[in-house]
Formats: C-alpha cells, structure tokens, sequence
C-alpha cells in the first residue's frame, strides 16, 4: 500500500512527537504513545477503533520479548488491514445509494418542472 503525502506527515508528526517527548526525559512511553495517538492533529483522522488497536500496541511495545511484540505488530497491522477493507466497502456501497439518489432525484426533478 502506497501512503499519500498527508498520510505520511502524519506519522512523520506521531514520531517525531514521541522521540521529541522521549528526548525531553517523560517518564512512561505509554502515556507518551496514548498522548501522540490523541493528540488533535492526529485524532481527527482515525476512528475510535483505529485508536483503540494503535493504543494497545503502544502497551505491548518494550514490555513483551521481541518475538510477542512481533505478533502482536502482525495482528495489529491485520486488523488494521481489514478496517481499510470494509471501509473501501461502505464507500463503494454508499456511493452506489447516492448515486441512485442523485438520479431518481433528478427524474422527479424534470416531472415536477414538465
């Protein structure tokens, strides 16, 4: 999947976030991952169930050995997966809808005025 350019500066933010909030010496890396995640510039772009997924790998992040931290980037990177995969789905049938809407719209339209 290929990213667009607001895509892309918006996890260059979340990072960039995150090390500049490490570098100024906070103490927990959740609480600095949950703050990134719900920082305004980011939160309005995601779901709540986006949030929830990112949050928790925040949790699992450093406190698991390296091969759990893996599956669980793996899991969450599926998950993730899928949400764009339904969401491409509601969009193509909503705009199937509207686009009958738009049309009957436009007949009863010309009714009207004949």
């Amino acid at each position: 999947m290929k990213l667009s350019i607001k895509q892309a500066s918006r996890l260059i933010f979340f990072y960039t976030y995150i090390h500049k909030k490490l570098q100024e010496g906070a103490s927990s890396f959740t609480k600095i991952w949950s703050a990134a995640i719900y920082h305004p510039t980011l939160r309005t772009y995601c779901t709540q169930e986006d949030v929830n997924l990112i949050e928790q790998l925040g949790k699992e992040l450093g406190f698991h050995p390296y091969d759990q931290q893996k599956k669980h980037l793996a899991w969450t990177i599926h998950q993730l997966e899928m949400q764009l995969e339904e969401a491409y789905e509601r969009k193509n049938k909503y705009s199937l809808v509207i686009k009958a809407m738009s049309i009957l719209s436009g007949i009863l339209f010309i009714i009207v005025i004949i």
